[in-house]
């Protein structure tokens, strides 16, 4: 008996857990999105001179020949503080999966627009100086990571997958591409209905111009 005991626990002792769960891989993107805030996105060249820009640049400002080209920009410290709230989320179990992932979604939404803005903003000054500006391999992957944050938070929220779904099994199944399909055909409903609104209203317009005095007779 106790033999069998023995045996038949051995293989509950053997089960692991998967480590490539949904939530590891969006600790890890997220730890990535850290880190390309001290990474030079992008590359300013005034006069033979190269500077490297990255987020703490903008928040100690910028400055060239002795004279402050660009202010101190604290606030965007919110592209570091963003991805720490996310990882802060990704390891408290306080709210609802789909809450979490709402808020991470939002949060990384967010720092993308933030980051896109950064690089108008760095693009506007250099052009404004006579200077060349180009964006860095750093910040495409930066870029990219956010992407895959949203999009996995998106099918969460779709539940198309959960935070502990073995991301192996879900691409080795066929599931990844079932529900990008999904998605897909939803964003094509979607858009296939604001099309079909919008000539109804322009029809509408044309009728109205095409009949003033209808109009004015409540015809």
């Amino acid at each position: 008996m106790e033999e069998n005991k023995v045996t038949n626990t051995a293989p509950e002792a053997s089960e692991k857990k998967p480590r490539f769960t949904v939530k590891n891989i969006l600790r890890i993107l997220t730890v990535l999105c850290m880190i390309f805030v001290f990474c030079p996105s992008f590359l300013v060249s005034c006069s033979g001179q190269d500077v490297n820009v990255n987020v703490m640049t903008a928040v100690e400002g910028v400055k060239a020949y002795g004279e402050t080209m660009v202010k101190p920009q604290p606030l965007m410290l919110l592209c570091l503080l963003l991805p720490i709230a996310v990882m802060v989320l990704l390891f408290v179990k306080k709210f609802t999966e789909k809450l979490n992932s709402t808020i991470i979604l939002g949060c990384t939404a967010v720092d993308l627009v933030i980051w896109f803005i950064f690089r108008g903003a760095v693009k506007k000054i250099a052009e404004e100086n006579y200077c060349t500006f180009k964006t860095t391999p750093w910040f495409v992957l930066n870029v990219i990571v956010m992407l895959l944050i949203i999009i996995a938070n998106a099918l969460i929220l779709l539940e198309k997958m959960q935070m502990d779904t073995d991301i192996v099994v879900f691409f080795a199944n066929g599931e990844a591409k079932e529900a990008i399909e999904g998605i897909a055909k939803k964003v094509t409903h979607a858009t296939t209905a604001t099309a079909g609104n919008a000539d109804k209203t322009g029809t509408a317009t044309d009728a109205t111009k095409a009949d003033p005095v209808g109009k004015l007779l409540g015809k």
